[in-house]
């Protein structure tokens, strides 16, 4: 349900969707969906939520090798938040944080608790993040997301797979060099 919601959320924008519209395209009823999230904003934070699921992980055991762990998390999350859902929700978010502002601390709320707060935790267990702080973690975050940002922001193209892992390397070799100069 909360698959058909965040595409037509994504397809009508938060304004235009309709709670009719989305039950009879998850195939069940307007009542019962309203049971499940008492509103329509509800339901947008419980996509938002269901988005911060998907972001991948680091295992404990992926320590063995702390620069290519970084790397394969690194392309896994510029992959997964370079597809074009992602990218729709966040042009979504970006275009009506004005107007619908009660989403944004959702939205930082879900960065934080499923990547940000994860991969520190993993940083400081391989001594690459001071304890009880992310600012390296935010930093790493956003050298790796680089280009997805400018996708969000400038309306750039996808770099290709190619340039991705050029970038994403760079961003881990600056990021590990910057990590032992405390």
């Amino acid at each position: 349900m909360l698959r058909v919601a965040r595409k037509h959320f994504l397809s009508k924008g938060f304004r235009d969707a309709k709670m009719d519209e989305i039950a009879l395209a998850a195939g069940i009823s307007k009542r019962t969906l309203y049971l499940w999230h008492a509103s329509k904003a509800d339901l947008f934070r419980a996509c938002m939520a269901q988005g911060g699921l998907e972001f991948p992980v680091l295992a404990p055991e992926d320590g063995a090798n702390v620069q290519e762990a970084l790397a394969r998390f690194a392309l896994a999350l510029a992959s997964r938040l370079s597809e074009p859902a992602h990218l729709e929700m966040g042009r979504l978010l970006l275009k009506d944080q004005q107007e619908f502002a009660e989403f944004m601390p959702e939205a930082r709320r879900v960065y934080a608790l499923h990547l940000i707060e994860p991969l520190a935790q993993w940083l400081r267990r391989n001594g690459l993040e001071m304890e009880g702080k992310t600012g390296r973690t935010r930093l790493f975050v956003a050298m790796v997301l680089a280009f997805v940002h400018e996708a969000l922001l400038l309306g750039a193209d996808d770099p290709g797979q190619e340039e991705k892992e050029q970038q994403i390397e760079l961003a881990v070799n600056i990021f590990m060099r910057g990590a032992h100069t405390r």
